[in-house]
């Protein structure tokens, strides 16, 4: 009789050891899911709004560009950012809990016509299937410089 009570208490911690693991997995799947819908979003020209939390907090490597907070300043800037890109893609993809981190590629062109391929590092946090933290890592330098581009055509005119 004991060993029958032993068994079926390892059978009960087993099976809620593997329904916690499959929650952390379908949590896992759910956030890769949500950041590929995100990069996908500017595919589709569709814009993230619907992805992002109303207090998303969004900051670059770069300083100079400080801290975003808040949906509606954030996708006021996803905006510009979406008028530039042609393609965007995900090249790699990791999560862990609720952080995602990508690599990422957008192909962008400038009004002016002039292009640029951006490659970049970016970090999420969501909460219930919302982005609440992005950072953004590229090279500024090169993008900078691209950048250059729109004003001084618009400078000449």
């Amino acid at each position: 009789m004991k060993n029958i009570k032993l068994a079926i208490l390892l059978c009960l911690l087993t099976s809620t050891v593997w329904a916690q693991k499959s929650k952390s997995n379908n949590m896992l799947t759910l956030n890769k899911e949500v950041v590929k819908a995100y990069v996908e979003s500017f595919n589709t020209k569709k814009g993230p709004a619907s992805l992002i939390a109303d207090d998303i907090v969004f900051s670059m490597e770069d300083e100079t560009q400080g801290t975003v907070h808040g949906r509606g300043t954030y996708l006021e800037g996803a905006a510009e950012f979406q008028g530039m890109i042609r393609r965007a893609a995900i090249d790699d993809i990791i999560a862990e809990g609720s952080k995602v981190v990508i690599k990422a590629t957008y192909d962008l062109q400038l009004p002016t016509g002039h292009t640029h391929i951006l490659k970049t590092m970016e970090y999420f946090e969501l909460e219930n299937a919302k982005i609440t933290h992005q950072y953004f890592m590229l090279d500024t330098g090169a993008f900078y410089k691209f950048m250059a581009h729109m004003s001084s055509e618009s400078k000449d005119k």
